[in-house]
């Protein structure tokens, strides 16, 4: 879907995201932090709550996206909120990023170009905040 006006969304029957747009989006989170963070200091991996007792965390990033839209031709909108926790669940950081994202052209390929824009500002705020709060962590194994 597409934001074709202020109170109207249009569905594109032939253009569809080829997997779940949370999914895509937190692969996409991963992998871009990833390559932001030192690897010799930092493991990134998608968090699954089940798996904590065996290899706790030190650092955990939550991330909330309230709004992730585009219109053709005009714009992309991200706004998430996003937390850094301790291995306590302790919050260490707490920020918003709120970005838009000019969309060069009407088509979606386009529009797709800009909400990859969107995620890697995202990607790089959280590298940045992680950074700054986690960056006296111990080596990962």
């Amino acid at each position: 879907m597409t934001r074709v006006g202020d109170n109207e969304l249009k569905l594109w029957e032939f253009h569809r995201w080829a997997e779940s747009l949370e999914s895509d989006v937190t692969r996409v989170l991963v992998d871009d932090i990833s390559g932001l963070l030192p690897a010799d200091r930092f493991s990134v991996v998608r968090w699954v709550p089940y798996l904590n007792h065996q290899r706790p965390a030190s650092c955990r990033v939550e991330v909330f996206v309230e709004r992730f839209e585009g219109t053709l031709g005009d714009s992309v909108v991200l706004k998430a909120q996003w937390i850094v926790l301790d291995q306590e669940s302790s919050v260490l950081l707490r920020k918003e990023t709120l970005t838009r994202e000019l969309v060069a052209g009407d088509h979606h390929d386009a529009l797709a170009a800009s909400m990859s824009q969107a995620l890697g500002t995202l990607s790089r705020d959280i590298g940045e905040g992680v950074t700054s709060v986690c960056g006296k962590a111990q080596p990962a194994d």
